[in-house]
C-alpha cells in the first residue's frame, strides 16, 4: 500500500474477483492511495506485480469511540477488479459465526520492524510468523490497566471487535510497519482472514500479545456496504502505472498507536482480502 508515494503497510490474500487489504488510514482522499500487489521484496517488483487505484473510502462511523481503537476498520473500493494468479492469491472472508479452534496455528506477515527501532532492509522478503490465538480474558489480563499519564476516558482493553494472538515459543509479534496486515487461520482446510493488525505494545522482549481487528465481527457491515455500492465503471479508472520499487518508510502506521485499519475491496467492495504474495 502506498499513500501519497509513501509505503507503510502490508496486507493478505482474498478471493477470485474481489480484493481487500489492511492499512492505516491517514487521508480521506481516494486519489492518495495506490494498492501494490504481487510483491515479495519491496525493492524488487516482479513480473506479476500490479499497481491499483482506489475509487472510494468507507470509514466505520464509530471508529475509536466506545473504547480505544473501537471498530478499527474501513473499506476501500478499487477502480478495477484484481486479476488473481499463482502469485496473488486470496484468503476468504469469514462468516459471522466463524470461530477458529484455539489449538490451531495461525500466521501473521508484514514488512515492518523485526524489533523495535530496527527497520527491515528493503532487500528482505515479506516476513511471516506462526502464532496462536489467545482468549480475550487472558489478553485483557495483560492489557487492561490504567495509564497514569492520560485523561482519555475511553477504556483500553480487548473487546468483542478485537482478537488476540501471540507466539509463546519464539516471541514473534506484530511491530511498527505491520499495521493493517493479516492474521490468517485454517478452518476446515480453508484459509480465512481472521484479523487485521490493529495495536500492541512495543515489540521489545518480553513481547506481549498482538491485537487485531476481529473481521468476523464486521461481516454484516461489510456485506451491507457491498450491496449499497455498485461496481464502478472500469472506463473511469486512471491509466495503469508501472509498479514502483520501494524503500521502507515507517513514518506512518505505527503498530503501537495506529490510526485506522482498512480493508480494501476491488470492484465489488469487499468479500475478500488480498495479499502481496509473490512466492
Amino acid at each position: 500500500m502506498q499513500v501519497q508515494n509513501s509505503k507503510y503497510c502490508n496486507s493478505k490474500d482474498a478471493s477470485n474477483d474481489v480484493e481487500k487489504c489492511g492499512i492505516i488510514l491517514t487521508s480521506y482522499n481516494p486519489d492518495d492511495y495506490q494498492i501494490l500487489l504481487g510483491y515479495n521484496r519491496l525493492r524488487d517488483p516482479s513480473n506479476y506485480s500490479m499497481q491499483m487505484t482506489v475509487g472510494k473510502l468507507i470509514v466505520h462511523p464509530d471508529f475509536d469511540k466506545q473504547h480505544f481503537l473501537a471498530n478499527d476498520i474501513c473499506l476501500m473500493q478499487l477502480h478495477m477488479p484484481v486479476k488473481f494468479n499463482p502469485h496473488i492469491l486470496p484468503a476468504c472472508l469469514p462468516r459471522s459465526s466463524t470461530k477458529p479452534d484455539p489449538k490451531i496455528s495461525c500466521w501473521i506477515s508484514g514488512w515492518g520492524m523485526t524489533v523495535e527501532e530496527e527497520l527491515l532492509p528493503p532487500d528482505k522478503p515479506l516476513q511471516e510468523a506462526k502464532v496462536s490465538l489467545l482468549d480475550s480474558e487472558d489478553c485483557n489480563a495483560y492489557y487492561r490497566y490504567p495509564d497514569p499519564n492520560t485523561t482519555d476516558p475511553r477504556p483500553v482493553g480487548v473487546f468483542e471487535d478485537m482478537v488476540c494472538a501471540r507466539d509463546h515459543m519464539n516471541g514473534s509479534s506484530i511491530c511498527r510497519g505491520d499495521s493493517g496486515g493479516p492474521l490468517v487461520c485454517p478452518v476446515e482446510g480453508i484459509w480465512y482472514l481472521i484479523g487485521l493488525t490493529s495495536w500492541s505494545e512495543e515489540c521489545r522482549s518480553p513481547v506481549g500479545p498482538s491485537v487485531f481487528t476481529n473481521v468476523s465481527h464486521f461481516v454484516k457491515w461489510i456485506k451491507k456496504h457491498k450491496q449499497e455500492n455498485p461496481a464502478p465503471d472500469p472506463g473511469q479508472a486512471p491509466p495503469a502505472e508501472k509498479p514502483p520499487s520501494l524503500n521502507p518508510d515507517l513514518s506512518r502506521g505505527p503498530v503501537l498507536k495506529p490510526g485506522m485499519t482498512a480493508l480494501l475491496s476491488s470492484q465489488f467492495l469487499l468479500l475478500w482480502l488480498i495479499s502481496f504474495n509473490a512466492r
